[in-house]
C-alpha cells in the first residue's frame, strides 16, 4: 500500500483556515458580550443640538431642525445641569445665550428663561421691535403666540369705498401683550389671562415706517401663515403709496367751522344798564300823565247833495 505524502504548503493553508475560524468565533463571543454589557448599562436621556445654533436663537425643543433627544448616554456621564426631554415644555421660547455645536448637550446655563430680559436679545442686528394695537379679530381670537408668522392686511376708506391690500408678509411675532412665552405652561397659572390688545413684531426700520404710516391711514389685520411657507406676492402697498394716500385723506377732510365767540360784556356795564332801567321805571310810575283818548275815526256818507257824518 502506497503511503500518501502531504505537501507542507497544504498543511500550512489548512492550519491558517482553522485558526481564522477560531478567531472569528472568539471575536463574535467577545462582541456579543460587549453588546450585552452595554445593553444592561443604565442610560440617561438629554436634549442635544441637532444643528449648529447661534447665540440668540429662540429655543423650540420640539423642532427637529434645532434639537434631538439622545437616550444612549451612560449614567456615569450624567450632568446635573443638562436638560431632559421631560423638561422640554419649560424651555420652549427661551433664549440661547451662547453658540452650540451639533451634538452638544443643552444645559440650563446656556439658556435664559427670564422673559423680562429676552425681548432685546431676540432681535438680530438691524432689527427693531414695534408694538401695535389689535382687536379680537386682528389677534385671531387671541390664538396668536410668540414666534408665529403673520401677514398684515391694511384696510381703509377711499372715495366711499373700502380698500384692502397686503402690507407686510411673513412677519415674526415677538410677543403677544406682555407674554414672550410660546409654551402652554401658563395653563396651570390661575392668574393668566389669554386675551391681549397688542402684539410686538420683529421688523426693520423701513417696515417700522410703513406700519406707523398705515396705522394713521386705516386698520391692520393679522393673517396667520405657516412659517415654512415661502410664497410671496408682489402686490403690496409701498411706503410712497401710503404717504400719498394719507396726504389725500388729510387734504380732503372738511374743515370744521367754529363760530366766533360773542364779545364779552363787562359785568360793571351790565350793572349800570340794570340800574338805569330800574330808575326809568320808577320815574314813569311816579309821574301822572293824562293821556288824551284816541279820536274815533269818522265816515262820510254822501246822499245826493247831502253829507252825513257818522
Amino acid at each position: 500500500m502506497k503511503k500518501i505524502k502531504l505537501n507542507k504548503n497544504v498543511i500550512a493553508l489548512l492550519l491558517s483556515i482553522l485558526l481564522a475560524l477560531i478567531c472569528a468565533v472568539l471575536l463574535k463571543v467577545i462582541v456579543d458580550k460587549k453588546i450585552e454589557s452595554s445593553l444592561s448599562t443604565d442610560t440617561v436621556s438629554y436634549i442635544v443640538a441637532n444643528n449648529d445654533l447661534p447665540k440668540g436663537t429662540i429655543i423650540d425643543p420640539f423642532d427637529s431642525s434645532q434639537f434631538a433627544v439622545r437616550n444612549d448616554i451612560p449614567v456615569e456621564f450624567a450632568q446635573s445641569t443638562a436638560i431632559t426631554p421631560d423638561q422640554a415644555e419649560n424651555i420652549e421660547g427661551a433664549l440661547l445665550l451662547n453658540d452650540v455645536k451639533r451634538g452638544d448637550v443643552l444645559t440650563w446655563m446656556s439658556i435664559d428663561t427670564d422673559e423680562s430680559r429676552q425681548l432685546s436679545g431676540r432681535l438680530s442686528p438691524g432689527r427693531r421691535a414695534l408694538t401695535i394695537p389689535v382687536d379680537d379679530e386682528s389677534s385671531i381670537s387671541s390664538m396668536l403666540k410668540p414666534n408665529d408668522h403673520i401677514d398684515l392686511i391694511l384696510t381703509y376708506q377711499k372715495n366711499g369705498n373700502i380698500v384692502a391690500a397686503p402690507l407686510m408678509q411673513n412677519v415674526r411675532v415677538l410677543a403677544t401683550g406682555d407674554s414672550l412665552s410660546t409654551s402652554n405652561s401658563y395653563l396651570t397659572d390661575t392668574n393668566y389671562n389669554d386675551s391681549f390688545r397688542t402684539i410686538t413684531l420683529d421688523l426693520d426700520l423701513d417696515d417700522v415706517s410703513k406700519i406707523t404710516t398705515a396705522l394713521e391711514l386705516g386698520r391692520l389685520s393679522a393673517v396667520l401663515r405657516n412659517p415654512n411657507d415661502m410664497t410671496y406676492t408682489d402686490n403690496v402697498v409701498s411706503l410712497q403709496t401710503l404717504q400719498r394716500e394719507l396726504n389725500l385723506k388729510t387734504f380732503d377732510k372738511p374743515e370744521t367751522f367754529v363760530p366766533p365767540s360773542p364779545p364779552s360784556i363787562p359785568d360793571s356795564y351790565v350793572e349800570d344798564i340794570n340800574e338805569k332801567m330800574f330808575e326809568l321805571k320808577e320815574n314813569t310810575e311816579e309821574t301822572n300823565v293824562e293821556v288824551a283818548p284816541t279820536p274815533k275815526p269818522s265816515i262820510d256818507v254822501i246822499y245826493g247833495n247831502r253829507h252825513l257824518k257818522n
